[in-house]
């Protein structure tokens, strides 16, 4: 499980965020600090079922018991891609993927052989 974020050009204030095994362990602060969170991908391909990526703001995350302030769902295999045109404000974007539908599931993603959910989120930062 990698969590990469890649900075731009400093002629452009925006970050890329990647998550290469998005599971249900909380991803906390991934910005680095404020954002504004303008585009995510979900990319559950090689899922065997759908998955539901949790986005919470603060650091202070229990998956199971934390309920998440959004909540977006991908088909199996599938992508989903998300545009919030003007962004959302995050003092700390954090986010993680569970199975099922219920706010407070922490149910890993079902995936297929050793596929692995792919979570792509474009910032910018406050």
């Amino acid at each position: 499980m990698t969590l990469k974020a890649t900075a731009f050009d400093a002629a452009l204030d925006f970050k890329i965020i990647q998550q290469d095994d998005c599971v249900n362990t909380a991803n906390v602060n991934v910005a680095g600090g404020p954002c504004r969170l303008l585009y995510f991908e979900i990319d559950n391909q090689g899922g065997a079922a759908p998955c539901f990526l949790r986005i919470f703001d603060g650091e202070a995350v229990t998956v199971g018991s934390t309920t998440p302030e959004m909540t977006f769902k991908c088909l199996a295999e599938d992508v989903s891609k998300v545009a919030i045109p003007n962004g959302k404000h995050f003092k700390n974007l954090t986010f993680w993927a569970t199975r099922n539908a219920t706010p407070t599931d922490n149910t890993a993603p079902s995936m297929s052989g050793s596929n692995k959910l792919l979570v792509t989120i474009i910032v910018q930062p406050d």
